[in-house]
């Protein structure tokens, strides 16, 4: 700033002071959107007085000072903002001579004063920007012609329309189904004359291992650790006397077993609703001396249809747990409320 006023012609006070605004009215501090110079119009007008700068319509308090536009400095300036694509040739201002000083003077004229003698280049320069808002430092706002608009934009987007249309060899047609690649399972693979990669062959041969043979045959090949989990080599399971860990229940969930046995094991009331309620196939388990709370956390709608329930020598089981785990369902939402699903 020049004069060292702020934008209401007042000196600036630091700190500032809280309390309500001082003016209602905008400031009249402008940013050069060229050298990013702040300053007030006047103070520049001063300075240039033979040029006038041009307000920005897009950003409030922005405007393109009289110092570049005699230097010419405007004439390669691209703006940082853009309101569309085909806008940034329509931004862009011509260079700044001696014989351009006048066509701007002659912009800065009241209308009453213009008449026939009016340039044919500035009746050139409205037909090349009809979307263009300049304003002077007076405060005179210039708007171009509008009219060409719209037929030059549908002009331009039949045009486009049809260099796709042409270029392209395929007929345009709407597809008739979702393009998704299909899944695995629903791949059949090929014969192979490998017997050792033959699903039925081998699970054949693994029915007869014992479940530290079948984890050793997990360890040959991908293909074999696949088969190695087959729930039809695990309708029994057995974990007496066992810590149930995570990596427990992870493989118990694979291989969905039919039976299972968890007599004696240690396993806490979390984890066993978390497994009863991801084996859809469980029909019986048992339960012997396991922890009470673990038992009565079977009370839930996602409990599989079990034939067999073993809860001997369970401490604390008596006929109030009992009653718990066959009562109604204490899941209230939608769906869940039936007592059949026990």
């Amino acid at each position: 700033v020049h004069c060292g006023l702020d934008g209401w012609g007042q000196t600036p006070v630091v700190p500032l002071q809280k309390g309500p605004q001082r003016n209602e009215s905008a400031s009249s501090l402008m940013e050069c959107s060229v050298c990013y110079e702040i300053t007030h119009p006047a103070c520049v007008q001063r300075l240039c007085p033979q040029f006038t700068g041009y307000m920005n319509e897009d950003m409030p308090n922005s405007w393109e000072c009289p110092m570049c536009c005699k230097s010419g400095k405007n004439a390669d300036y691209k703006p940082r903002h853009f309101r569309a694509r085909q806008k940034s040739s329509d931004l862009r201002r011509m260079s700044i001579s001696s014989d351009a000083s006048s066509a701007f003077e002659s912009k800065a004229q009241p209308d009453h004063m213009s008449g026939d003698s009016g340039s044919e280049n500035e009746k050139d320069n409205k037909e090349l920007v009809p979307i263009k808002k300049r304003r002077s430092s007076e405060g005179e706002i210039e708007t171009k012609s509008q009219s060409g608009e719209a037929p030059r934009k549908q002009a331009l987007r039949m045009q486009l329309a049809q260099q796709l249309t042409c270029n392209s060899t395929k007929a345009l047609k709407k597809p008739m189904f979702v393009v998704r690649p299909a899944p695995l399972n629903m791949i059949s693979p090929l014969p192979s004359s490998n017997i050792a990669l033959d699903k039925r062959c081998i699970l054949n041969v693994f029915r007869h291992l014992s479940p530290k043979d079948l984890f050793m045959c997990s360890l040959v090949c991908k293909t074999w650790a696949q088969f190695s989990i087959d729930p039809i080599l695990w309708k029994r399971m057995d974990f007496a006397q066992k810590r149930i860990s995570s990596e427990h229940l992870k493989g118990i969930v694979r291989r969905q077993p039919e039976t299972l046995i968890l007599d004696w094991a240690h396993i806490n009331k979390y984890q066993l609703p978390w497994l009863i309620q991801r084996l859809t196939a469980l029909r019986e388990l048992s339960l012997v001396s396991v922890n009470v709370k673990s038992v009565i956390s079977l009370r839930s709608c996602y409990c599989a249809q079990l034939q067999s329930l073993d809860v001997s020598f369970v401490s604390g089981f008596n006929d109030s747990a009992l009653r718990e785990i066959l009562g109604p369902n204490n899941d209230s939402r939608r769906g869940l409320t039936d007592e059949r699903v026990r």
